[in-house]
């Protein structure tokens, strides 16, 4: 230690418990002026020595009074007085640890969402639920419970039967949360895991109880239907324990293998009977279209057969003179030039005149074996 170390440190160390240590003498002298005037040598001794060194820390330090005279240990004096310093800082740590512990444990926090519950170990569980934020316990004596209250998804998994004894996979899917101000009983009549002992009871019995009343297929076909009273019943029977079910939903919905197939199959059976009712549909259709043209070219040929007999061979020529103008006029608007040849052979026989057909037959060498009668056909000799 330097010499301005020393005159920083408070002189009064050396007190009459320093010299109750060096000197093994009771603390109390009887002549206090004595006494007096060595702890004053003492102290200018120590001021006036420089302790780093060890031949100097080494060295006894003689203090002489009127009639006595002190051998004393520089080494040994400050080790003492730096014990005694130590315990000192000792006791003050100690003292803030403690009063550090007690206020940390009088102290607990409730986070955004949260609610707590205090349990007091005199007087039980307490009717106040106490919110967000930093509070003061008792400590030892009171303990706080803290409750999540925000919406917490769970999915429940239930094998149930139908109504024509199905077994049916059916995953359940609800939000849930406590009722605050209930909190207080749902601790001390359930617990804290209060969801893992309520909701898969209550969600299994009413589970049950809706899907009894369906058939298997009704469960596809209506199935918002059996998902809203599935709702309902479970939100009303949750209520009894105070949960809240903000939202209660179907999300897995099977059956057994079995009846899978037999589904399948009867699906697979039901497509081909539509088909096959498509092609009998089809056949009808075209056998009804068949004979409707049937009838149509009977009546048709039965008109022309009755235009025939009344009008003779005219309908046939008006036709026949037609189809010639149709190819007149088709041959006109082509580019290319086109050579007809003369004679009756031309495109089609073209009616003639009957002074033309009276001619052309007089012409023909075997005009004695035929003649034309007035309409312009050949009669027998």
């Amino acid at each position: 230690m330097t010499k301005s170390c020393w005159r920083h440190l408070d002189l009064s160390l050396c007190s009459l418990r320093i010299w109750d240590q060096v000197r093994g003498q009771p603390a109390h002298p009887d002549n206090p002026a004595r006494f007096c005037h060595l702890l004053e040598e003492t102290r200018s001794l120590l001021s006036g020595r420089n302790f780093l060194h060890e031949n100097e820390t080494a060295q006894p330090i003689k203090i002489r009074s009127p009639g006595e005279t002190l051998i004393v240990n520089i080494r040994l004096m400050v080790a003492a007085v730096m014990a005694k310093l130590f315990e000192s800082i000792g006791k003050l740590g100690l003292a803030l640890a403690i009063g550090g512990g007690v206020v940390n444990s009088a102290l607990f926090n409730v986070d955004a969402g949260h609610r707590a519950v205090i349990f007091d170990r005199f007087r039980g569980v307490q009717d106040v639920v106490v919110g967000e934020g930093t509070h003061f316990i008792i400590p030892w004596v009171q303990k706080p419970i803290i409750f999540d209250c925000r919406s917490r998804p769970r999915n429940v998994p239930v094998i149930t039967g139908s109504k024509d004894l199905q077994n049916v996979n059916i995953t359940l899917r609800i939000l849930f949360r406590p009722v605050t101000n209930q909190l207080p009983r749902i601790f001390m009549s359930i617990g804290e895991d209060y969801d893992e002992r309520v909701l898969p009871s209550i969600t299994t019995e009413v589970l049950k109880a809706v899907v009894a009343r369906f058939d298997a297929g009704e469960l596809i076909t209506q199935r918002e239907l059996v998902s809203r009273q599935v709702s309902e019943d479970l939100m009303e029977r949750a209520s009894t324990f105070g949960l809240i079910l903000d939202d209660v939903s179907l999300t897995h919905l099977t059956f057994g293998k079995e009846f899978t197939e037999a589904v399948e199959m009867k699906q697979v059976a039901q497509q081909d009977a539509e088909r096959a009712r498509f092609v009998v549909e089809k056949a009808e259709q075209q056998k009804q279209a068949a004979i409707i043209s049937a009838e149509g070219d009977s009546q048709a040929a039965l008109l022309i057969a009755n235009s025939l007999m009344e009008a003779g061979d005219g309908l046939v020529e008006l036709r026949k003179l037609e189809a010639a103008e149709d190819i007149a006029f088709q041959l006109s608007r082509s580019r290319n030039v086109t050579y007809l040849p003369s004679g009756q052979g031309t495109l089609l026989q073209l009616p003639q005149p009957k002074e033309s057909r009276h001619r052309a037959a007089r012409l023909r060498p075997d005009s004695g074996l035929n003649a034309w009668d007035e309409r312009g056909r050949t009669a027998a000799p």
